[in-house]
């Protein structure tokens, strides 16, 4: 039994599930998250011994939103061939139905953990209280007046007082410093503003799987979830204050799928 256990979110298992062969225009449509997603779930067949396991909340979501994500897939501006959106409108049934078919394959490789409602419940306030407190440091860190060069020249502060550094040095040290904050300015921009109601139900229901393995257990979530479960890239750097406090406060790693692939042992 492997040691490590995978937790897809709902994007990772919706985006595995939206693929299509147009063979009359030797086209193939698929969710642009579709190739790390089922190379992820490549991890889940034999002889491969890792376990993918689906969160309750995660199961009732992804028929939920699967319709709209196949519209979103066939009809958006990636794929401006008109041939594209014509074929969906006139086959959507079969085309959602195709998808769901592909869906109900992939959970059917997944596990169902029976988890405690009383303990959730229990995990669930914790999870909101680590989601008060992100809040509460984007207000206090990057809503007021001159944020940016405040914080920036706090974190530089050991090469500015070092004599031996020019001032074009210092002023690079600190543009780079400048970046990270922006990006974690707006990653917690996205976490305060999206509502992240269904995913702290998520995280609650892995802290509450998490806690019935014995300590030797990784726990992985694979998800696209910027504004959550997953590093927030901009301009060539990342941010990971979210994914960082959840590991702080609860041992789990988050992180995109094709990430979360290699840390559970995946081969290219």
């Amino acid at each position: 039994m492997s040691d490590v256990k995978v937790i897809p979110d709902t994007n990772v298992i919706v985006a595995a599930s939206i693929i299509e062969n147009m063979h009359e225009l030797d086209i193939i449509v698929k969710h642009r998250f579709y190739d790390q997603s089922i190379q992820l779930f490549s991890l889940f067949h034999p002889p491969q011994s890792t376990e993918g396991y689906a969160m309750p909340q995660v199961k009732i979501e992804c028929f939920g939103v699967l319709s709209k994500a196949v519209k979103d897939v066939f009809v958006s501006n990636r794929f401006d061939n008109k041939h594209i959106k014509e074929k969906f409108y006139n086959e959507a049934v079969g085309i959602i139905s195709s998808s769901e078919h592909k869906m109900r394959n992939l959970l059917g490789r997944l596990r169902k953990p029976r988890l405690d409602n009383k303990k959730i419940e229990e995990n669930l306030k914790k999870v909101k209280q680590m989601s008060n407190e992100l809040r509460s440091e984007y207000q206090r860190k990057y809503q007021k007046k001159k944020w940016q060069k405040k914080e920036s020249k706090s974190r530089s502060k050991s090469i500015l007082t070092e004599p031996k550094w020019k001032k074009e040095q210092k002023d690079e040290v600190v543009d780079t410093h400048r970046g990270q904050v922006v990006r974690e300015a707006k990653q917690l921009e996205r976490f305060v503003r999206k509502p992240n109601g269904p995913d702290e139900i998520v995280l609650a229901q892995a802290v509450t799987f998490k806690e019935t393995l014995d300590g030797s257990k990784t726990v992985l979530i694979a998800s696209s979830d910027t504004g959550f479960f997953s590093p927030y890239h901009y301009y060539g750097g990342k941010s990971d204050t979210v994914t960082e406090k959840i590991y702080e406060r609860f041992g789990i790693t988050c992180d995109h799928p094709r990430n979360v692939f290699r840390m559970a042992g995946g081969t290219l």
